[in-house]
């Protein structure tokens, strides 16, 4: 999956910067969620706990950039399928780092 997506990113010129993953802190776009501080490491940790289903849909849509209709068309599922898995994978990311955020404030590292 990785090599799809690093050919969807050559092949689309929007995309064709100086991509490099180094160890800086991701922050929240949107001040409405608690500030939390996540190295992309623990990011890609956290989306491979996914469950298999979710977590294909998820780097489709989220990392690769396909439309759900395009998702549901290469799997053979409705768009409508797509469009739940996704949801429902997003909320659990934003579960899970919400609870590392809460447990680094606390001194606790636990994994979700």
């Amino acid at each position: 999956m990785v090599n799809t997506a690093i050919n969807y990113l050559k092949r689309n010129t929007r995309y064709q910067i100086d991509l490099s993953f180094t160890e800086t802190k991701l922050q929240p776009i949107s001040g409405d969620d608690p500030e939390v501080i996540l190295h992309a490491k623990d990011l890609a940790e956290l989306i491979r706990q996914l469950p298999p289903g979710y977590q294909t849909i998820f780097n489709m849509h989220a990392v690769e950039g396909y439309s759900h209709v395009e998702i549901g068309k290469t799997l053979g599922i409705n768009e409508g399928t797509s469009r739940s898995q996704y949801s429902r994978a997003r909320t659990l990311l934003i579960g899970w780092i919400k609870k590392i955020s809460s447990n680094e404030k606390n001194g606790s590292y636990a994994r979700p």
